[in-house]
């Protein structure tokens, strides 16, 4: 009998435990405005041509993996790979054209799907990407994005 006990006390303690878990935030209106902010500060930072400021809102261990290309890991990867976009000959703005649904996982992660402009030598260039959140020391933080597409306006 006290095998049963240990174990249904350890279902118990682990369903409480998930259920602490999920309530790390359940003020998603708060977090979704947190992440458009993050979304926000991330275009005045391209447009400002301050990649120091893109690359801080990056976690520690970010990654961007553009579709057929090489993946960047690292603040200072990412650090460089900004300031080489911004320096691209011929750079002259950046916007993001719309974000999608935020879609939560669990209490400390996101998932956004974004549509981004960069004017390049006179060109709209168009990137699909999905961006990967993470709350971190109470913060949410760039942990990863995923550039399916890049090149010019496409129909659809």
């Amino acid at each position: 009998m006290s095998a049963i006990r240990s174990i249904l006390l350890a279902v118990a303690l682990t369903a409480i435990g998930t259920g602490l878990s999920w309530a790390q935030s359940t003020n998603r209106q708060s977090d979704e405005k947190a992440l458009r902010a993050v979304f926000s500060e991330m275009e005045a930072a391209v447009v400002a041509r301050t990649p120091e400021r893109v690359a801080a809102l990056h976690a520690p261990d970010s990654d961007i993996w553009m579709s057929g290309g090489d993946v960047i890991s690292g603040m200072d990867e990412i650090l460089r790979n900004e300031q080489e976009f911004e320096g691209t000959s011929g750079f002259q703005g950046y916007r993001i054209a719309s974000i999608g649904k935020i879609r939560f996982i669990g209490g400390d992660a996101a998932i956004v799907n974004i549509e981004e402009v960069a004017m390049i030598a006179g060109k709209e260039q168009q990137a699909g990407s999905t961006v990967i959140f993470a709350r971190r020391d109470g913060r949410w933080r760039i942990a990863g994005v995923r550039v399916m597409r890049f090149g010019p306006p496409t129909k659809r």
